[in-house]
C-alpha cells in the first residue's frame, strides 16, 4: 500500500496526557470556529475573581485577578506556559487552575470563567464516582490520578433515560482510568451507560480485556443524548456488543452530541451498526479531528472504521481509521452506510482493508442511499460479494447522493459475483458522482461509465498537480478546498491539510 499516510495533525488532537494536574480548561475552538456555547458559570463577569477572555490586536487575551495573582497575556504566550502544544487550549494562566467550559471564538466578545475549582468534586480513587442518585449524576468531577479499576466490578454510571442518565462533567485532566472491564448482557454499557448534555473532556480509558454488553455499548459512553460531548479523550482496548450500536467511544450519538480531538485503538465488535469510534450517529451528532486504529467486525449490517451509519443531518470531519473492517451488507473503510440527504463525510480516509461477506462493499463507504462524501481517499483492498467498489459498494440514483473528488489508491478490488464490481463505485449511480479517481491498473470493472470505474490514472500521475486541477479539486489547504501536493511530503501523493507530514 505505497503513498499517503496514517499521520494525524496534533494541532487539534489531545494527546498529552502527561500534563500535570489540570482541575479544568476552557477550549477556543481549533481554527476559529468550532467552539460551543458561550459563557461560563452562568455567563456572570467576574471582575475581580475570574478570568476574562477577549479578543484584542489580533489575538485573545487572558486578563485574570484571583487573590494576589493578575496579570494579562495572550493565549498562545499562556499556553505555551502550560505546555500546551498550540493555542487551542488553556490549562492554567499564571499557575492558577481554571474550571471546565467552552467559548465561541467567532463572537468576538469578553469571555468570562468561573471561579477557580467551584463545586468541582476530586476523584482519586474508584470510590469516588458519583452514585446513582440524580443529584450526583449531575456533578463536576475531575480526577486527580489515575484510577486502577483493575479487578473492580464496574457498574456503569448513568443507565437509560430520564433522571438515571449522567448529565454533568467529568474532567479527566489528563489522567486515565485503568483496568475497565465490563461482562454485561445488559443495554447501556462502557464507563457510562448514558449522557445527557454531559461534557467529558481529557480523559483515557484503558481496557481490561472487553467491554462486553448487549446494545447501546461503548468504550466510554453506550449511548449520548443531548448537547454532551467527549473531548479530547481516548480508550485503548476492545469493545463488543452483542446486538446493536457497538463503537470504540460511543455505542450511539443523537441530537447534538459530538465526539471532537478524540481517538481509539482495538478491536470493535458487534451485530449491526458497528464502528470504530461510533456504531450509529444521528440529529446533527458529529465527529471531527478523531481517529480509529484497529480492527471493526458486524455480522449482519452497517460496519465502519469511523461509524457504522448515519442519519439526518449527521456528519464524519477530518478524521481516519486505518486497519481492518469485516462485515456483511453495507462495509466500509470510513463508513457503512450513508442513509439520509443531509449527512456529510468530508476530508476523511482509510488505509487497510474491507471486506463484506454481503452486498455493498466499498473502501471508503459501503451504501450511500443518500448525503455527501466528498474530499476522502481510500488505500488498501476491497473484497466482497456483489456492488463492489474502491470508493462506494453503492452510489444510489438518488440526486441527493454525492460521491465527488475522492480516491482510491486501490490495491485490488473484487467480488464473488458477476456484476457490479468496479474499481470506483459498484452499482447504482447519479450525477452527482463524479471527479473520483483510482489507478488505472486496476480492472475496470463490469459496469461502462466514468461514474462507475473511476478516472483512471497511472500511478505516476497520482503525484502530479495537474492531475487533480483539470478536476477543479481544491488545494487552498481548508475545510473547502483540503487537498495538498508536495513532492518532500508523502512520497509526492495527494494528502489532506490536516495530515502531519
Amino acid at each position: 500500500m505505497a503513498g499517503f499516510t496514517t499521520k494525524f495533525n496534533a494541532l487539534c488532537l489531545f494527546k498529552a496526557f502527561s500534563l500535570s494536574l489540570l482541575i479544568g480548561f476552557v477550549t477556543i475552538g481549533c481554527g476559529g470556529g468550532d467552539g460551543g456555547g458561550g459563557g461560563g458559570d452562568g455567563g456572570t463577569p467576574r471582575g475581580t475573581n475570574g478570568y476574562t477572555v477577549s479578543f484584542l490586536n489580533g489575538d485573545f487575551q487572558v486578563a485574570y485577578s484571583v487573590g494576589n495573582k493578575s496579570g494579562s497575556n495572550t493565549i498562545a504566550a499562556l499556553a505555551a506556559e502550560a505546555l500546551v502544544p498550540d493555542s487551542e487550549q488553556i490549562y492554567a494562566v499564571g499557575g492558577v487552575l481554571v474550571n471546565s467550559d467552552t467559548v465561541n471564538v467567532d463572537r468576538n466578545l469578553d469571555f468570562y470563567l468561573g471561579s477557580v475549582n467551584s463545586n468541582v468534586i476530586e476523584i482519586n480513587s474508584s470510590a469516588g464516582f458519583p452514585s446513582a442518585d440524580a443529584s450526583a449524576l449531575s456533578g463536576r468531577y475531575a480526577l486527580t490520578s489515575d484510577i486502577d479499576l483493575t479487578g473492580v466490578t464496574w457498574t456503569p454510571l448513568g443507565t437509560g433515560a430520564g433522571t438515571s442518565r449522567f448529565t454533568g462533567r467529568l474532567n479527566g485532566s489528563g489522567y486515565k482510568i485503568i483496568g475497565l472491564k465490563v461482562n454485561s448482557t445488559s443495554d447501556y454499557i462502557g464507563l457510562f451507560g448514558s449522557i445527557y448534555n454531559a461534557h467529558i473532556t481529557n480523559l483515557g480509558v484503558e481496557i481490561d480485556g472487553e467491554v462486553k454488553g448487549d446494545e447501546y455499548v461503548g468504550g466510554i459512553v453506550g449511548r449520548v443524548y443531548g448537547a454532551s460531548s467527549i473531548t479530547n479523550s481516548y480508550v485503548i482496548g476492545n469493545v463488543r456488543g452483542t446486538n446493536n450500536y457497538v463503537g470504540g467511544i460511543a455505542g450511539r450519538l443523537e441530537d447534538t452530541a459530538s465526539i471532537k480531538n478524540s481517538y481509539t485503538t482495538g478491536n470493535v465488535n458487534g451485530t449491526q451498526y458497528v464502528g470504530g469510534i461510533a456504531g450509529n450517529l444521528e440529529d446533527t451528532a458529529s465527529i471531527k479531528n478523531s481517529y480509529f486504529e484497529g480492527n471493526v467486525k458486524a455480522t449482519t449490517d452497517a460496519a465502519g472504521g469511523i461509524a457504522g451509519r448515519l442519519q439526518n443531518t449527521a456528519s464524519i470531519k477530518n478524521s481516519y481509521a486505518a486497519g481492518s473492517v469485516n462485515g456483511a451488507t453495507r462495509t466500509g473503510g470510513v463508513l457503512g452506510h450513508l442513509n439520509a440527504a443531509g449527512t456529510v463525510v468530508i476530508n476523511t480516509y482509510f488505509i487497510g482493508d474491507v471486506s463484506g461477506t454481503g452486498a455493498y462493499t466499498g473502501g471508503l463507504v459501503g451504501g450511500s442511499d443518500q448525503g455527501s462524501f466528498k474530499n476522502s481517499y481510500a488505500i488498501g483492498t476491497v473484497h466482497g460479494t456483489t456492488y463492489v467498489g474502491g470508493i462506494a459498494g453503492w452510489g444510489s440514483s438518488a440526486a441527493a447522493t454525492i460521491l465527488q473528488n475522492n480516491v482510491a489508491y486501490s490495491d485490488s478490488v473484487t467480488g464473488t459475483g458477476a456484476t457490479n464490481i468496479n474499481r470506483a463505485v459498484g452499482g447504482s449511480v447519479n450525477a452527482g458522482v463524479l471527479r473520483n479517481v483510482v489507478r488505472s491498473a486496476l480492472p475496470v470493472g463490469t459496469n461502462s461509465g466514468d461514474q462507475y470505474s473511476g478516472i483512471g490514472m497511472a500511478d505516476n500521475l497520482f503525484k502530479v498537480l495537474e492531475t487533480y486541477q483539470t478536476l477543479s479539486w481544491g488545494f487552498e489547504g481548508n475545510d473547502d478546498s483540503p487537498w495538498q501536493i508536495n513532492a518532500a511530503k508523502n512520497d509526492g501523493f495527494p494528502y489532506l491539510y490536516w495530515q502531519d507530514l
